[in-house]
């Protein structure tokens, strides 16, 4: 600590502390002064947190959400932040979803649960500073650059302009979001005063940039002539599938040059978007870790107790009910109020149930524990180190997941169980990145339970690990390692044979399969198989693309298999390939090179 210390205190920063609770906000104080920061204020509630913001001008708030007054601590935050551009942490107690989903929105830097822990706390600072840091170099770039820039998406609809596109155009920031393009950004020819059709949707289904007619003229809202020059470029994800279009532009009036501009935003935004999702994947796992370790502490104690309890309360009322038999036995004729207080109580319905009531008792604390065990693998899954590859073991890997989905197998109300058989064989272990081939599994089998669930069928899940040794040669038409094979219609001949007999297997078991095979080229071949609900070859070519799913909207973001895919390919060199039979089942072949 006493490095961790030295290594914070050398960036000196003003923090505004918000608890309405005196003891705790002391001790933060002296905690964040121990480390080499200075608490320029402490407030008590919203409004108060709001007033201080703006007078003092802090580097960070940290800040608790149920605070004295009217203004709770996520409306208190989204006003610094919105006015001020102050980053904040949460400091709090509270975890539950309604107010998780609620700070989302406020555009948190951290989130830390009481108690504080001191490490904790300050590598949440310095995170977030970091994080902040690297977003105001992006804001400067933009706001210093000296060009217009407006960002839409795929629709046109206006996703960001800077404050230059602000003035030129003559519209606000917030009056221009989710507007058409064509709505605020206004062109004519200078010689015809014709409108100019900037052809944006062509540009990005074609793939290509464009420039801007020179003789092009922006009239303003407020109807000012500008004559502009600039470029619009498609914006592409990490699939190189294309989400959007930047614009940039300029006043040619004065023949501003823009081309290093345009490179050193590319740059800022391709290392802003790297460092956002590292570190948003970081605060993710951080969290849940943390809350598993917290749920699995506040469970273990409780469960003893049950469970202890359990043993000596069967014995104590065994013995109580054996006593009173002894009773009955020594005064066959008891007294008129005795009988009474017997026929009132029921003591033989008592005596019969007491045994049913202990076993329900059991059988609850047994479910306790289950979902301690799953906790557990949380907490692993979420503390897994993936800066580094390690050894891992494809057997432990799918059992770790299995009790992540555990909970999915079970009956629940009208909806069948979902039966698990394993049948393995020794594979070698492989080397990569465990809790990202955690990430794989879990997707996979989490859509294989939802297809399963949409037939509402029995399902059936076996787990046969195999190592295979024979010879294999490149089929014809097969490409290197770290391929990509989409749906049904590529890849070698083999391969896809082997899939059709699992189909078969499939269709006569009515189960889901994963089945894994070591080939004598290193490759360890994980399938799994569902019988659930399959897929049409059009939705098969497009389950690896960011964003595509074919759930409801709210319940799924369409990232789970593209991640899958960048894990596989891109992370281990290896490939992944579908195959899915519409109404009769789908299956997942992901292939893993062994590294000795």
């Amino acid at each position: 600590m006493k490095t961790l210390a030295n290594n914070i205190s050398e960036k000196l920063i003003n923090i505004l502390v918000v608890e309405d609770e005196r003891i705790i906000a002391i001790n933060l104080k002296e905690q964040l002064e121990l480390f080499g920061h200075c608490v320029c204020a402490i407030a008590t509630s919203g409004e108060k947190a709001v007033e201080r913001a703006t007078t003092l001008r802090p580097n960070l708030v940290l800040m608790d959400i149920f605070l004295q007054g009217n203004m709770d601590g996520i409306e208190a935050a989204q006003v610094i932040w919105e006015r001020l551009s102050i980053p904040v942490i949460y400091v709090t107690g509270h975890s539950d979803l309604n107010t998780l989903e609620r700070v989302k929105v406020s555009y948190p830097f951290g989130y830390i649960l009481k108690p504080i822990k001191e490490r904790e706390l300050f590598v949440t600072i310095d995170i977030a500073l970091h994080r902040y840091s690297r977003e105001q170099l992006l804001t400067t770039i933009l706001r210093e650059m000296g060009d217009g820039v407006i960002v839409t998406d795929t629709q046109c609809h206006i996703r960001f302009l800077n404050e230059v596109a602000q003035m030129f155009t003559g519209w606000q920031f917030v009056e221009a979001i989710d507007q058409d393009l064509s709505e605020v950004f206004k062109l004519f020819t200078q010689n015809t005063r014709q409108s100019v059709n900037l052809p944006l949707r062509t540009a990005m289904e074609n793939n290509f940039p464009f420039s801007i007619p020179k003789d092009s003229l922006l009239i303003s809202r407020q109807t000012k002539r500008i004559p502009i020059g600039g470029t619009v470029t498609p914006i592409h994800d990490k699939q190189d599938k294309v989400i959007g279009a930047v614009l940039v532009f300029q006043d040619i009036s004065n023949s501003i040059q823009i081309e290093a501009a345009n490179v050193q935003l590319e740059q800022a935004l391709a290392e802003l978007k790297t460092t956002q999702f590292k570190l948003i994947q970081s605060e993710k796992l951080s969290s849940l870790g943390r809350m598993a370790t917290a749920l699995i502490q506040e469970f273990n104690n409780p469960i003893t107790w049950i469970c202890g309890n359990i043993v000596l309360g069967r014995s104590y009322f065994r013995d109580l009910i054996d006593l009173l038999h002894l009773y009955q036995q020594a005064c066959p004729k008891p007294t008129l109020e005795i009988q009474q207080l017997l026929e009132q109580i029921d003591l033989e319905f008592i005596a019969q149930d007491w045994q049913k009531m202990f076993n329900s008792i059991h059988i609850g604390a047994e479910r306790l524990m289950d979902v301690t065990l799953s906790l557990q693998a949380l907490r692993n899954f979420s503390t897994l180190d993936e800066l580094d590859q390690r050894m891992i073991d494809i057997q432990e890997m799918i059992n770790s997941t299995l009790l992540l989905v555990q909970h999915r197998l079970k009956p629940q109300g009208k909806k069948p169980e979902i039966r698990v058989i394993q049948n393995h064989d020794n594979l070698p272990s492989l080397m990569g990145y465990a809790s990202q081939l955690n990430q794989v599994f879990i997707h996979i089998l989490n859509n294989a339970i939802d297809a399963i669930d949409m037939k509402k069928l029995p399902g059936i899940i076996t787990i046969d690990t195999r190592l295979i040794s024979r010879p294999v040669s490149p089929q014809v038409g097969e490409e290197g390692e770290g391929e990509m094979i989409r749906g049904g219609n590529e890849g070698d001949r083999e391969g896809e044979e082997e899939v059709n007999s699992q189909i078969h297997v499939l269709e006569r078991s009515a189960g889901l399969t994963v089945n894994t095979s070591q080939k004598t080229r290193d490759v360890v071949m994980i399938r799994i198989t569902d019988n659930g609900c399959g897929m049409s070859q059009e939705v098969q070519q497009e389950i690896f693309d960011p964003f595509f799913t074919t759930k409801s909207v709210g319940t799924a973001v369409g990232l789970g298999l593209s991640v899958s895919y960048k894990i596989v390919v891109e992370k281990h060199g290896g490939k992944i390939h579908c195959h899915s039979v519409e109404g009769e089942g789908t299956t997942f072949e992901i292939e893993l090179p062994v590294i000795h």
